[in-house]
């Protein structure tokens, strides 16, 4: 259903955790994250389905890689908890930012770069604990 050649082509050459991030596999409003494991010859494999928010952040793929790396030491088997936990730090971050990039922006105004600064030490509770509000979803062949 969903191409992962890509997936296991990095699996073949022995990466023991892929994940994909920001494919625009979905609908318009929709981005897509696919995840794969492979353990003692199974392979687990999530997706997940992520609103896009009407913004460009700079800095997002550095802290979704940074926090993804933070989960999966805690949870090294547990690829869906690490991605669940991630995504919901990620857009718990992100739409911290574009609530303060608007209100500093004023009255339906397009925020500049500027004022779209990721919201890291604002949202140190959120990246220390997050709510999960983002499920992944088992994937199978």
């Amino acid at each position: 259903m969903y191409n992962t050649r890509a997936m296991k082509i990095l699996h073949e050459r022995g990466t023991k955790t892929v994940v994909i991030t920001s494919s625009e596999l979905g609908d318009d409003d929709t981005l897509i994250a696919l995840g794969s494991t492979m353990n003692d010859g199974q392979n687990k494999r999530i997706r997940m389905e992520v609103p896009k928010l009407d913004a460009v952040f700079t800095g997002t793929g550095d802290l979704f890689a940074s926090v993804l790396l933070a989960w999966l030491y805690r949870h090294p088997n547990d690829l869906a908890l690490a991605c669940e936990a991630t995504v919901s730090t990620v857009q718990a971050v992100l739409r911290r930012t574009l609530a303060h990039a608007q209100r500093l922006a004023g009255d339906g105004n397009r925020p500049t770069a500027a004022q779209i600064e990721l919201r890291l030490i604002q949202s140190l509770d959120e990246i220390r604990n997050p709510k999960i509000a983002f499920k992944a979803q088992s994937v199978t062949d």
